[in-house]
């Protein structure tokens, strides 16, 4: 779709959703954070959906045009100027006629510059915030000069609530945490002075234990979600749910076979039955080292292998970035390392310069390289553990994890960005 034609679209969508959502008036849920939004998004709806009419972006539509697809009920258009034309119709349809809508509408914010949470705001004002993270991503040229930015356009969602709203906060993370609001705030994370506070966090590729609590509730958390770091995502869910009297067990128990969106640490089926864990729909600094580290945390496995794409929008600093994770990577007692394209070779540069064997590296362009070697030269085999963990633009790891998948169990709609394949 030409990009003149894509404005005025969006804005007659536009126009459209403010009005379906001024008549109808659904308790938004406003989902933003550098990452985790849509894990966070996806773990509110599974629980609200058993209690409440509801209804959540479609995959990650976070931008002004998504949001409005999704206030509207309607599909992409893709690049069809004709398919735009009769989704304009559809929607004026929506919009205008009466029809069945939800009590709740979970909503995912996106910002990847200044002035993008405003002008979701504008759109859809939530009356629940929920901020699950700050971290340096989205600092290349024309985005966030630095962490403190991107902090600050996080907080415009608080920003947009009503007077009666609530804030639901990260409380380990120090720039969610500081973040003002005079209305209610609800903290979790595993500090102890949190409002919802998870400890005794055990996780393996079976998922996650903790121990949650809550005012005078102790409860025990068992998730299928593989990885610590996930805690944060369902712990915001668990916020959002206990603020709307739905019960810290019932919310708990809705979430037992809660699954991760694809490409977000899922456990697959690997070539000669050898195990994958698909984390290729994005990456940054923060998650990536989350990711090595519960590689590291899984036991009972011969061989471990880590295929790590570029992280991008790292803006001046990227070089920088990618080196730290080559300095974490040797904490771990891995057993392979291969990266993807452009600066994600200074990992393993910087990886070789901290003690990691060189002969056990590969730095590739493709990630059609990397999946050839993991088949045809390395062999992949019963008890290899594999990692691939990437971004999107120029990375596409789920095109390696394809390459990979065990022949017969292949299923595409386990992969990011992949699903439509037949």
């Amino acid at each position: 779709m030409k990009k003149i034609a894509k404005k005025y679209i969006t804005a007659i969508l536009f126009i459209l959703a403010r009005h379906k959502l001024h008549k109808i008036k659904p308790k938004i849920i406003g989902v933003t954070g550098s990452y985790g939004k849509t894990t966070t998004k996806e773990a509110i709806f599974k629980i609200f959906e058993r209690h409440f009419l509801t209804e959540q972006s479609q995959k990650s539509f976070n931008t002004p045009l998504g949001m409005c697809l999704t206030i509207l009920h309607q599909e992409s258009g893709e690049n069809s100027l004709w398919v735009w034309l009769k989704i304009l119709l559809s929607a004026t349809k929506e919009s205008i006629l009466p029809s069945s809508y939800p009590k709740y509408l979970i909503l995912e914010y996106g910002a990847d510059a200044p002035g993008n949470i405003e002008e979701l705001t504008a759109l859809a004002r939530p009356d629940i915030a929920v901020i699950t993270s700050v971290g340096p991503v989205h600092l290349g040229q024309g985005q966030f000069k630095n962490l403190e930015a991107i902090a600050e356009e996080k907080a415009k969602l608080l920003k947009a609530l009503p007077k009666n709203g609530l804030a639901i906060l990260n409380n380990d993370d120090e720039k969610v945490r500081v973040m003002k609001y005079k209305g209610k705030k609800i903290f979790f994370g595993q500090k102890p002075d949190s409002n919802l506070l998870a400890k005794e966090i055990k996780s393996n590729l079976d998922g996650t234990k903790a121990i949650l609590c809550h005012k005078n509730e102790t409860k025990n958390l068992v998730s299928s979600v593989i990885g610590r770091q996930n805690i944060s995502s369902l712990l915001a869910a668990i916020s959002v749910a206990v603020a709307e009297k739905i019960p810290l067990a019932k919310a708990i128990d809705n979430l037992k076979f809660f699954e991760l969106p694809p490409g977000r640490m899922n456990l697959l089926d690997g070539i000669n039955f050898s195990k994958i864990l698909d984390s290729s729909y994005n990456s940054s600094p923060q998650t990536l080292k989350s990711a090595l580290k519960t590689l590291a945390e899984i036991k009972s496995y011969e061989k471990k292998i880590a295929v790590l794409g570029q992280m991008n929008e790292l803006g001046k600093h990227s070089k920088k970035f990618h080196e730290e994770i080559g300095k974490e990577f040797v904490k771990y007692n891995f057993d392979f390392l291969i990266t993807v394209f452009g600066d994600a070779k200074f990992i393993i540069k910087s990886a070789v310069e901290h003690g990691f064997p060189a002969e056990n590296t590969l730095a590739c362009e493709t990630a059609e390289e990397a999946g050839f070697f993991l088949q045809n030269i390395y062999k992949l085999n019963y008890g290899d553990l594999v990692l691939i963990k990437g971004s999107q633009n120029n990375v596409r790891l789920e095109k390696c994890v394809e390459m990979l998948l065990l022949n017969d169990l292949r299923d595409f709609k386990k992969l990011c960005r992949r699903n439509w394949v037949k």
